[in-house]
């Protein structure tokens, strides 16, 4: 009584190998993110700025990837290329990409924080009758400072370069935007932009 893997049905399939480098398991986990990614219209944000821009890969892709990613396994960029190829729909991009993205997504920064304000509104009830704002610093293990990254106060006690970072959320603690500013910027009339 053998089965087609030349073995009986208990015993052939453990024992068989599976080639070195063949994927036979995927993440679709990030499915239900997928969702929520979708219906804040992020798809539609890359595609005004693809329009606007001259590149070959795939924003969307990128972006979708990166989000999945980062909320799933928070890691950084070359960490978060790998595991995006074990997602169940495979990514379309290289490590490089990703790189190039950045730096758009970076341009676009104000146009895709305006669009995902308005997009969460038809999504969740949007309080803003009381409104936070925070701020905080990151610093960079590199120990020369350019335009942004300076030194400052360093809420982590490093006495490396600092950025800060102003964040608005609204009354259940959803950010409605947030700015980047250099780490030697008093952080008081950060608001006021």
């Amino acid at each position: 009584m053998g089965d087609k893997f030349g073995g009986n049905a208990l015993s052939g399939l453990p024992a068989k190998l599976i080639k070195k480098g063949e994927q036979k398991s995927y993440n679709c986990g990030y499915l239900f993110l997928q969702n929520i990614y979708y219906n804040l219209g992020l798809n539609k944000i890359c595609q005004t700025i693809a329009s606007k821009h001259k590149f070959e890969y795939d924003l969307n892709d990128i972006l979708s990837k990166l989000v999945y990613s980062r909320i799933l396994y928070p890691s950084p960029k070359l960490a978060t290329n790998k595991q995006a190829t074990v997602f169940l729909e495979g990514p379309s991009f290289e490590l490089h990409d990703i790189y190039r993205a950045l730096s758009v997504l970076a341009e676009e920064n104000d146009y895709i924080q305006s669009e995902l304000y308005k997009n969460s509104q038809k999504v969740i009830e949007r309080r803003k009758d009381i409104l936070y704002y925070d701020c905080t610093n990151y610093y960079f293990e590199h120990e020369e400072a350019d335009d942004l990254r300076r030194y400052g106060k360093s809420k982590q006690h490093q006495p490396l370069p600092i950025v800060g970072m102003g964040l608005f959320m609204d009354h259940d603690g959803i950010p409605l935007a947030f700015d980047i500013y250099p780490g030697n910027k008093n952080e008081q009339p950060t608001l006021k932009p």
